[in-house]
């Protein structure tokens, strides 16, 4: 059965949620990508191809060297306390950050950005 997506959750695109944090960098993106599939997908745990297929979406801000580079980023990531790995071997955020994320990238509060 296919999930129907509000229209908020339609416009939280990966490049959206990057704009919306400021991104810099290539782990920046990879922090937008998991967060759109952590809020519109409703997937907590990726592993590095499910991660590198979202990052693509995001063909505003890409670069080729993101995907070649994802683990360094990743591991970047998880050194600053934004993800860790899971039991069974993926990616996930940590609790502090799942709470970031749903104070940041509220509806109420991107309502005049949307």
């Amino acid at each position: 059965q296919k999930r129907v997506l509000t229209p908020f959750k339609q416009r939280l695109t990966t490049e959206f949620i990057a704009k919306e944090i400021g991104w810099r960098t290539g782990h920046d993106l990879i922090f937008a990508a998991c967060a759109h599939m952590h809020i519109v997908d409703e997937v907590s745990s990726w592993d590095l191809d499910m991660i590198d297929n979202e990052i693509k979406e995001a063909s505003y801000y890409y670069k080729p060297f993101y995907s070649t580079n994802l683990k360094d980023y990743l591991q970047y990531l998880m050194k600053n306390d934004k993800m860790h790995i899971t039991d069974n071997s993926k990616y996930a955020f940590t609790p502090a950050t799942v709470n970031y994320l749903e104070e940041r990238l509220t509806e109420e509060r991107l309502k005049k950005r949307l």
